[in-house]
């Protein structure tokens, strides 16, 4: 007989039921995650069989974990402790991408970033997220949100989270270049989800843009001007 707990952030008096196969004989405390099997003789496995429950509750991927218990009649192995995933079916899946993927200084030519989520239903939901790259948040560019909220934003962390309200299934992410005059430069700006009460969509869990410098040519306004005859233009430099 081999004794065994199970933890994680599954619940095991609601989140899954536990069952067994190829023991003689078997039994579980829902309440406290404790277990027992025993192998018929001449055998060297048992299965421990974890079926999921569904809820109606959006609560992301949860964990099961078991873990052997000590015992007279055998030795642990050494193994690490076996963690299996319950994916959620009522939670949103969440993906992001880069809607424009170039952005241009001054900051006329701007870029943006798209969160789309499908597969829940629909209730007010918030996604974080965090940022990379080259670019730096402040420096090189500012986020602004349209058909949603940016909840929160730590430009030292370039940590943050945005808000999709009920019904809502798409918010963009606009990212405006500062101007920075002598900065040529290419630099990027990667976006990353971060795990939450949702999925993540596979492959689509992260986009990147491109943030191009100053050009370096100046703006020239001739209003007043009444006789270009006697105009003289200079070539100037600017941000070289």
């Amino acid at each position: 007989t081999v004794g065994f707990d199970l933890s994680g952030t599954a619940l095991t008096d609601g989140d899954y039921t536990v069952s067994f196969a190829g023991v003689v004989d078997s039994g579980f405390n829902p309440v406290d995650g404790s277990g027992w099997v025993t192998l018929p003789a001449g055998k060297s496995a048992g299965t421990v069989i974890i079926t999921p429950t569904t809820d109606g509750l959006a609560e992301g991927t949860e964990t099961v974990k078991l873990t052997l218990r000590s015992g007279a009649d055998y030795l642990k192995s050494k193994a690490a402790a076996p963690v299996l995933s319950i994916i959620d079916a009522d939670a949103a899946q969440i993906s992001v991408t880069a809607k424009d993927k170039t952005a241009q200084e001054p900051g006329y030519d701007t870029a943006e970033f798209e969160f789309t989520r499908v597969g829940d239903g629909l209730g007010a939901l918030q996604v974080g997220f965090s940022l990379s790259g080259k670019g730096v948040l402040g420096v090189d560019y500012t986020l602004s949100a349209t058909g949603g909220a940016l909840v929160s934003l730590n430009t030292s962390s370039g940590v943050g989270t945005i808000q999709f309200a009920a019904g809502q299934t798409s918010v963009r992410l606009v990212v405006t270049p500062i101007d920075r005059p002598g900065v040529t430069l290419e630099r990027s700006v990667k976006l990353s989800l971060t795990a939450g009460t949702y999925l993540l969509a596979p492959g689509r869990s992260n986009a990147t843009i491109k943030i191009k410098g100053s050009t370096g040519v100046a703006d020239l306004s001739l209003s007043g001007v009444s006789d270009l005859s006697s105009l003289t233009l200079t070539p100037v430099e600017v941000g070289g």
